[in-house]
């Protein structure tokens, strides 16, 4: 048999700020052909395009006397992306699968804005009445991916085991075009000078990598799942940079990388269940980390990708019949994280140096509950909270600022608050539901530095501990008809999550203040 879904969605916003409309649009199709009984051939292809209006970041003293306000009205941002996939799925007797699958993402990225901080405004020249040219930045991705994955389980010693093993292959190649003298006008126009761009790069990536684990059940309570994988790759930057010379640039990184993990299961009665495991992790350097951004930055010719691991331990299960939970344990080590540090020339000269500068600790707690306070006839009262606590630490590291290089060891990790939390209470009945969600998030930092009171221009400091309220009902009116009401931050809370380095610009990102959704379903 032949099957196949599609949809289309539009959506147009004016957004909770000023100058904040977006227009959205997807297209969606996929379909399957049963090319025999163990047989199965998918395609899918997917496309979204937005163009948002950017409002433009906030300093504090702007957010503290209007989160709505929106220093710019000239920037704009679109992504244009295309995401086809095929995939051929076999499975035989005795449960074994095999799967190939081909996927890709192409498209641009593109955008036209007024660059600079908060506190600078975007304002027409009072001689010329012309106002300053914008910068237009244009990112296309090309990436195609190959993935082979083989499933196979077994028996030995009287008991069941599953094998899994597979392969990926993947060629990117990410095109950058940015610092172009574009247009003095309002609109969407990508336009660019005669001048061209400042930069003109490709960044291309070609990776491999093989993976085997294998589910051993050491009896009908414990098992254990050890995991090896290789990866081996290869990074290379190649094009202009109109203020750099190319010779001070990395034009390869190499990725080399045996990692391996365990992890652990024990189910020591029906209701409760230990579990545990590590593993290693790297993290292949960007982009955005290999450019310098102007001629008074180098970028290190040996840089290497950050490594690290994780480890956990856990329980989970219920208790009687009314509470459900899961309890973690976890520790996060990164290793040879990215920064910059400052050096000085031969001549005396200073510079910032890109380089790998440290290593970082996370510890921390996560806990997930769920209660059935109380029922009564077709009603009942449920309680839930999805609780983390984190300890987010510099062990070691250095951070250019003022002129000198700071250590940071003992330091907070930045964007990691201590406390993040989301608890409620549900009703739910025959024909109805209700939910309240209260959302809570400590302070947190904005800079390895933890610079506690901002500048003028908003882009680092404390981002302040908030709390969210909201609300969600649903009322089955018929039985084909059902209606959903929503309230997000239900009492208008003024707050915002972060003061981001890069996009969409440093400084302070109000959130949405009190809003309200209504859908209607129709049933069949």
């Amino acid at each position: 048999p032949v099957t196949f879904y599609t949809y289309m969605n539009e959506r147009t916003s004016d957004g909770y700020r000023d100058n904040a409309r977006s227009e959205y649009s997807a297209q969606y199709f996929s379909g399957s052909i049963d090319l025999s009984p163990s047989l199965r051939l998918r395609g899918q292809v997917g496309h979204s395009t937005y163009v948002y209006q950017l409002p433009g970041p906030l300093s504090d003293a702007m957010f503290a006397a209007d989160p709505t306000q929106a220093p710019r009205s000239r920037n704009y941002y679109n992504p244009d992306i295309t995401v086809p996939a095929l995939s051929l799925d076999w499975e035989g007797r005795e449960g074994t699968k095999l799967t190939a699958r081909l996927s890709a993402v192409l498209g641009p990225r593109s955008s036209v804005q007024f660059v600079g901080l908060a506190d600078r405004p975007d304002v027409a020249d009072p001689v010329t009445g012309q106002f300053a040219s914008r910068q237009v930045d244009i990112d296309r991705y090309n990436s195609y991916n190959a993935e082979f994955r083989f499933l196979r389980p077994w028996r030995g010693g009287g008991l069941d085991h599953t094998l899994s093993l597979g392969a990926t292959a993947s060629h990117n190649d990410t095109h950058r075009k940015q610092q172009g003298v574009g247009t003095t006008g309002n609109d969407y126009d990508l336009t660019v000078g005669g001048g061209g761009f400042g930069r003109d790069v490709h960044y291309k990536t070609v990776n491999g990598a093989v993976y085997i684990e294998n589910l051993f059940r050491l009896n009908s309570r414990w098992s254990v799942v050890p995991g090896a994988r290789a990866e081996l790759g290869r990074s290379r930057l190649v094009g202009r940079l109109a203020y750099y010379d190319p010779a001070d640039t990395p034009t390869r990184i190499d990725h080399k990388y045996p990692l391996i993990g365990i992890r652990t299961s024990y189910r020591s009665s029906v209701r409760t269940e230990f579990y545990g495991g590590w593993s290693q992790a790297y993290r292949p350097h960007i982009m955005m980390d290999v450019l310098p951004a102007n001629e008074l930055e180098r970028t290190d010719p040996n840089l290497d990708d950050s490594r690290g691991w994780t480890l956990e331990t856990g329980v989970r299960g219920s208790i009687g019949a009314r509470v459900i939970y899961d309890v973690n344990l976890f520790e996060l080590r990164a290793n040879d994280r990215f920064g910059t540090v400052l050096r000085t020339d031969t001549d005396g000269s200073a510079y910032l140096f890109r380089t790998t500068v440290g290593s970082s600790r996370t510890r921390g707690v996560e806990a997930s509950f769920e209660a059935h306070l109380l029922q009564i006839g077709g009603v009942s009262l449920r309680a839930h909270t999805a609780t983390s606590y984190f300890d987010g630490r510099y062990l070691s590291g250095t951070v250019a600022s003022g002129g000198e290089n700071i250590d940071i060891r003992g330091n907070r990790i930045e964007s990691v608050p201590e406390w993040i939390s989301r608890s409620g209470l549900a009703i739910d009945g025959e024909h109805y539901s209700t939910n309240v969600l209260i959302s809570y998030v400590s302070d947190s930092f904005a800079d390895p530095l933890n610079t506690v009171d901002p500048p003028p221009n908003g882009t680092v400091g404390v981002v302040p501990a908030y709390t969210v309220v909201d609300l969600n009902a649903a009322l089955q009116v018929s039985e084909w008809l059902r209606l959903r009401v929503g309230v997000n931050n239900l009492f208008d809370e003024q707050y915002f999550t972060k003061r981001p380095e890069f996009y969409p610009g440093p400084g302070v990102w109000p959130s949405d203040g009190r809003g309200m959704q209504v859908s209607i379903e129709l049933q069949r």
